[in-house]
């Protein structure tokens, strides 16, 4: 796991039961970010599952599936993982991919292809 992944874990300040984090899940890597990462934060670092995309992603945004009341009537992690993704072999495409973030290792299930390129973004910001 990246350095970042197990800083984030180790300091404990998140009032949240999970994290989910772009990441390299090489030792030996921090770039490009490739994988995403769920991080139950009451266990800990060794309490994670990772999806490894097969290009680069984006900063991990959570959608509640049923909105604000997802936070008193559903598990917190019952929604969606969107993430930008970008694959070097197709520089003219741009994707968001959508996780069910219960599942995160099962991967997309569901590939938003765009008919345009939108520029690779570090962080989660989407454009209109």
């Amino acid at each position: 796991m990246s350095s970042l992944a197990l800083i984030l874990t180790d300091m404990g300040t998140s009032e949240q039961k999970y994290n989910y984090l772009m990441a390299c899940n090489e030792p030996d890597r921090g770039l490009p970010f490739m994988d995403v990462i769920k991080v139950d934060m009451e266990k800990g670092s060794s309490a994670r599952k990772v999806w490894r995309a097969d290009g680069l992603i984006s900063e991990c945004v959570f959608a509640p599936r049923a909105g604000y009341s997802s936070s008193t009537e559903l598990d917190e992690d019952d929604g969606w993982i969107i993430t930008q993704y970008f694959n070097p072999d197709v520089p003219e495409e741009t994707q968001f991919l959508i996780i069910d973030a219960k599942d995160v290792e099962a991967g997309p299930v569901c590939r938003i292809k765009l008919d345009y390129k939108i520029p690779y973004p570090f962080h989660g910001t989407f454009y209109s």
